[in-house]
């Protein structure tokens, strides 16, 4: 297309099929006839030599457009361009209050995730940061969360409901508090209790050299 038919059509961009000056064989813009592309190397340029004005610049675009910064509209849509441009699948729905894994309230923004199979690309749900990191961190396979739930099964002491085997037998043996979960040893208690008072002691500029504790 030939920037004669571009205006007559009132289009801002036209591509004739000739390489530019610098090679580029891309659309140009209608009122300025430049490649689109060797402007946005000169912008890149500019923003490289210029770090401090093009942040002075885009603090004063906010300033100037406060409902374009920001809004969920805006955030909305380039959470469905960035989705789009790294392959996932449109969300038949929007993002519902709890994660559809673990049922916690979602955040929104980044700590929501659209969660899809790997396989076949197809939609499965929202789910929360902790439910999709540890899909993936267990293959996003049933194989890798059976394995998961076999090994707490084959660790997880009967009298410590809700929590693992420490491995050790005087861990492990311990009485139960009230709450259901083990009671630490009273050798254990006494250590944390001095590794506390420790960094106390540090954080206030004090000398643990000579302290010894009862």
């Amino acid at each position: 297309m030939e920037l004669s038919e571009a205006l007559a059509k009132g289009l801002d961009r036209y591509n004739t099929g000739r390489p530019c000056k610098n090679g580029h064989v891309a659309d140009r813009y209608t009122k300025t006839r430049t490649c689109v592309l060797c402007c946005y190397d000169a912008m890149k340029r500019w923003r490289t030599q210029n770090p401090e004005q093009h942040r002075t610049n885009g603090r004063e675009w906010k300033r100037r457009n406060p409902a374009r910064h920001y809004n969920e509209k805006a955030k909305a849509r380039m959470r469905a361009y960035y989705r789009k441009r790294a392959g996932l699948p449109e969300a038949p729905y929007p993002p519902p209050e709890k994660c559809e894994c673990c049922g916690s309230k979602l955040l929104g923004g980044k700590l929501t995730h659209l969660d899809h199979d790997h396989a076949t690309g197809a939609f499965r749900g929202w789910l929360c940061n902790r439910c999709n990191r540890g899909l993936g961190y267990f293959g996003d396979t049933i194989e890798g969360l059976e394995k998961a739930l076999a090994y707490l099964r084959r660790t997880t002491s009967s009298s410590c409901p809700g929590r693992g085997s420490w491995g050790r037998e005087s861990l492990a043996g311990s009485a139960a508090s009230s709450s259901g979960f083990c009671r630490l040893p009273r050798r254990a208690r006494r250590a944390g209790r001095r590794l506390r008072l420790r960094r106390a002691l540090q954080r206030a500029g004090c000398s643990t050299s000579s302290y010894r504790a009862s």
